[in-house]
């Protein structure tokens, strides 16, 4: 199985409003990366099917609009693991694709989702002008964690040291 560093999902209706906002953003990321460790992906909605893409990371990056926070602002958290009812749904979340990566491939790489709190949902519309101001900050936020993962990855199999524990590692989303 190959191996991919760091894989980033953005996800959303690129015909819906700020609901745009993931896969507008993995856009944006996939012209910044050249580097074959990391691989960007854009997509309408999580699948079942990224399980395979998930298991071959070291670290997944989820991208999306979000409702629970003001049209704008951006919020980061671990993806942890999900409530059982919650892997047999319609609708796969981060939880569910890290879970079914590990329970169909036997690995559970670290994962973070990057959310931008979203005015609206209309169809044909185009992104708010909250979501288009926080998109250069949360790119850059992305950015910084990725060069992060990549050079602890670097040190550890460089050097034999340990990688910057998590605390390091994640303190861009604070």
């Amino acid at each position: 199985m190959m191996m991919t560093e760091v894989l980033i999902v953005g996800y959303g209706n690129p015909l819906a409003g700020d609901d745009a906002a993931g896969w507008r953003a993995a856009e944006a990321l996939e012209a910044r990366f050249r580097d074959p460790a990391v691989r960007v992906v854009a997509c309408r909605q999580l699948t079942p099917e990224l399980a395979e893409e998930v298991a071959r990371a070291a670290l997944v990056i989820f991208l999306d609009a979000g409702v629970d926070a003001p049209p704008g602002a951006l919020h980061c958290r671990p993806v942890g693991r999900p409530p059982d009812a919650m892997l047999f749904s319609h609708q796969m979340t981060p939880e569910a694709v890290i879970e079914t990566s590990e329970r169909l491939y036997g690995r559970r790489p670290e994962a973070v989702l990057f959310s931008v709190g979203a005015r609206s949902f209309q169809a044909g519309a185009g992104l708010s002008s909250e979501v288009e101001r926080a998109l250069p900050v949360l790119l850059d936020q992305v950015c910084e964690l990725v060069k992060r993962a990549l050079a602890a990855r670097g040190q550890s199999s460089s050097s034999g040291q340990p990688p910057e524990s998590e605390a390091d590692l994640f303190s861009v989303m604070h």
